[in-house]
This record gives structure tokens, C-alpha cells and sequence, in this order.
């Protein structure tokens, strides 16, 4: 298995991203009352957008890139190009207190005395991406409490490390097969490429 990123400066047309989570859900045939079954799984997903375009431009690298990719056998890093840190003020290296079960809602956090996270903002930790889920400020001690959206996988030891420059998450594609239109002109139509995060 090869991990890839998107080549250098390569910016797509858009990207729509999404975060997907498992549960079992059931109806009665008799009562029609309904029941929910939370699995604490969630996968992120994302589909790479490329408008028309130059085949020498960007859609030549990226029509390399997914034919790589095509299959799910390699990978796709990738972070949020329109969030590579945080809106909140939290920098430096922040690390986790305490040991934190499978599946946690909340981290908690050593930082800076006032740092913040913003709803919204987005953490990497051990190969996981996590979104937080409300504001949150640190009190004077330096201790954060991060409420999360997706709770995480595995569990954590004190003092593991938190990522907020440019987490990223790894992808593997949907698709089994690529296509291209080519256009008079040495032109490309707009083309699309889904992933689900690779676990």
C-alpha cells in the first residue's frame, strides 16, 4: 500500500466533505415506533471536485492521481484545505491528561493558559481526525476540556500528542474504474472522485 497527497499547489475546482456515522435503526410493522442503535462509529468522506480545464494544467496531475488511487488498495491523505488550523487561538504542543477510554466525548487537554478551540475547528490524534464540537476556552492552568463530535476510536494514554497544523486523515476511493471525458482543445470535462476514510 503507497499513501499519496495532492501534488504541490494543486488546488481542486471543490471539495465536499462529510462525516458519516454507523447506527442500526428499526421500525415496527405493528406501532410504527422506531428505535436507534448507536454502533460509536463515524467515517469521514470527501469527493474531489475538477471543473473543466487545460489538460496541461491541473487535471493532468489529478487524472494520474486518481488512476493511482482507483481500487482503494492505496491511499489518499488529506486534511481540510479551508481549515489547516484551528480558528481558535490553540498553537504550541498540546497533549492529552490522563488516560482516556474508547470512544471518549471529551478530551481533555494541556495547553496554554486562555487558548481556545472553536465549533468547527479540527484536531488530529493518533491517526484519528476529531471535530469539536462546541467553543471551548483552557482555565488558568492550561487545561482544556474539547467536546467532540466524533468520539474517538481507540484508547488514548496521557500525554499523547494533539495535531492542530494541518491534521489529516487517510482516504481510500470508492471507485473501482476511472473515466475522463476529453475535449476538443486539449480541454477535460468536470470530473468527480469519491474516498471514505481508510481504517
Amino acid at each position: 500500500m503507497t499513501t499519496y497527497t495532492l501534488p504541490a499547489g494543486v488546488v481542486p475546482a471543490s471539495m465536499v466533505w462529510g462525516l458519516q456515522r454507523k447506527a442500526v435503526r428499526s421500525t415496527s410493522d405493528f406501532t410504527g415506533s422506531s428505535q436507534t442503535v448507536d454502533l460509536l462509529a463515524w467515517l469521514w468522506s470527501v469527493e474531489i471536485r475538477i471543473n473543466n480545464s487545460n489538460r496541461n494544467g491541473v487535471a493532468n496531475e489529478l487524472e494520474a492521481l486518481f488512476n493511482l488511487l482507483t481500487g482503494g488498495v492505496d491511499k489518499l491523505q488529506l486534511h481540510r484545505l479551508d481549515k489547516p488550523a484551528p480558528r481558535g487561538t490553540l498553537r504550541g504542543t498540546p497533549t492529552l491528561i490522563g488516560s482516556h477510554a474508547q470512544f471518549a466525548a471529551t478530551l481533555s487537554v494541556q495547553t496554554t493558559a486562555g487558548a481556545t478551540l472553536l465549533a468547527g475547528d479540527f484536531m488530529g490524534m493518533a491517526g484519528q481526525l476529531l471535530q469539536v464540537a462546541a467553543n471551548c476556552t483552557a482555565n488558568g492552568s492550561g487545561v482544556l476540556s474539547v467536546p467532540l463530535v466524533n468520539r474517538i476510536r481507540a484508547s488514548a494514554a496521557g500525554g499523547t500528542a494533539l495535531v492542530w497544523d494541518r491534521p489529516s486523515v487517510l482516504f481510500k476511493a470508492e471507485d473501482t474504474a476511472s473515466a475522463f471525458e476529453l475535449l476538443p482543445g486539449k480541454r477535460m470535462g468536470a470530473f468527480a472522485f469519491k474516498f471514505m476514510e481508510a481504517l
